[in-house]
């Protein structure tokens, strides 16, 4: 069963219009105790990091979240929800992020991108390594992006994808049972549901 987590700023049903063309079981996790009827968890989230955090504390689901992907739940963070898969973001304040893999997510205009902010629509991904996610998706596949943040010093054992926008920008990461994407897959067409069932039927990291 795959748990949606909802925090209240995720596009919730773009996700769960995704899951259904997929034919995937899944439930809206809505407290901590939701979290616990799932085997695997997909962490959306749009709009600001502050708020994502806030809410997500608020619902007493970090920790939870925590503890069930250290003890090897698997996760797939997409755009705010693959922010939080890092140390921290700097998105109306500092706050801290699960810590599940290493990096800082920074404001675009801070590491000086010649290019209009917020990146939004269509770039190719070039995939970095091998992982169960992109299976059967073509290097270059396009995705849809829309953000004005992204992670820096990221370790390169945990890159396995990236875009060209100004300058080159982390854009998937993978460590064990962790995974995320700063594109949407629920809006990226075919290729973005074939990532999604790919995590749900492969991925076991």
């Amino acid at each position: 069963m795959i748990g949606v987590i909802n925090t209240g700023v995720g596009n919730i049903p773009s996700i769960c219009s995704a899951l259904k063309k997929i034919n995937c079981d899944f439930i809206i996790c809505l407290s901590k105790e939701d979290l616990d009827r799932a085997s695997k968890f997909i962490l959306p989230g749009v709009g600001s990091f502050k708020a994502f955090y806030e809410n997500i504390k608020k619902k007493d689901m970090f920790d939870e979240i925590s503890n069930r992907v250290h003890n090897g739940t698997p996760i797939l963070g997409i755009c705010l929800g693959f922010h939080a898969l890092f140390e921290s973001s700097n998105e109306f304040g500092n706050y801290s992020g699960f810590k599940f893999i290493k990096g800082k997510v920074q404001s675009m205009k801070d590491i000086d991108i010649n290019e209009r902010i917020p990146h939004v629509g269509w770039n190719n991904c070039e995939i970095k390594k091998d992982s169960e996610i992109f299976k059967e998706i073509n290097n270059q596949t396009n995705f849809y992006f829309t953000h004005s943040f992204t992670p820096t010093s990221v370790e390169t054992k945990n890159i396995i994808g990236t875009v060209t926008y100004g300058k080159e920008l982390v854009v998937a990461v993978q460590n064990h049972n962790i995974v995320g994407v700063q594109f949407h897959p629920e809006k990226s067409q075919k290729q973005g549901l074939k990532l999604i069932k790919n995590f749900i039927e492969n991925f076991n990291a």
